[in-house]
């Protein structure tokens, strides 16, 4: 059973994960979209603020889901499977969700839509450089497809260094492509993100 005291441990872990230097680190443009450390601060301010509750649901891990943002929520909130980011994996997943917040956090449908493969793209991409610069070397390759295309993407933002690097259509293509064809995606492929921004 999770306790209060539970999950103000884990807000902070969360808010020092996004503050960490791994995660500072994370910059790149995707679909004119900028994702880069000002936008991680951004996010440990929401979610001390209290504007991005956190919470903790151990049947994500029955549906093979580590997390889930809720972009409808008011306030936000990020549920986690787990009440502890003991492993790299737990702490990628919050990297993955919190830049779907972050994305959400732009209000970028009031100015140009962004697909649901585009938003996932985006967020695989980013827990991938986390992860890089974490462990510094590639996915196994029977990992599933998405995590294997944003880790080749994630490898060469990491090589760009502290030079923004900017993902060529090729990428953009590549990865939306392995995201729609997974099955967890295929039925929303097409579906345009809401997004009105974080309250």
């Amino acid at each position: 059973m999770t306790t209060a005291t539970d999950i103000v441990l884990l807000k902070n872990s969360v808010i020092a994960l996004l503050r960490s230097h791994a995660v500072q680190r994370i910059q790149f443009v995707a679909e004119s979209v900028k994702i880069n450390h000002q936008l991680y601060s951004e996010m440990a301010r929401l979610v001390e603020a209290g504007r991005i509750q956190i919470d903790v649901d151990p049947r994500l891990a029955d549906e093979k889901v580590g997390g889930r943002y809720h972009a409808t929520a008011n306030p936000r909130s990020l549920t986690l499977w787990t009440a502890q980011l003991a492993t790299s994996r737990d702490k990628g997943i919050v990297v993955h969700e919190l830049t779907h917040a972050a994305l959400d956090s732009l209000a970028l449908t009031q100015r140009r839509g962004l697909h649901v493969t585009e938003n996932e793209s985006i967020a695989f991409i980013a827990s991938q450089v986390y992860l890089r610069h974490v462990h510094g070397r590639a996915l196994p390759s029977n990992s599933p497809r998405p995590f294997l295309v944003a880790d080749a993407i994630a490898s060469k933002i990491v090589a760009a260094g502290p030079h923004l690097y900017y993902l060529t259509q090729e990428d953009i293509r590549s990865i939306r492509n392995a995201i729609g064809q997974h099955p967890h995606y295929r039925k929303i492929r097409g579906h345009v993100y809401t997004s009105g921004g974080i309250p």
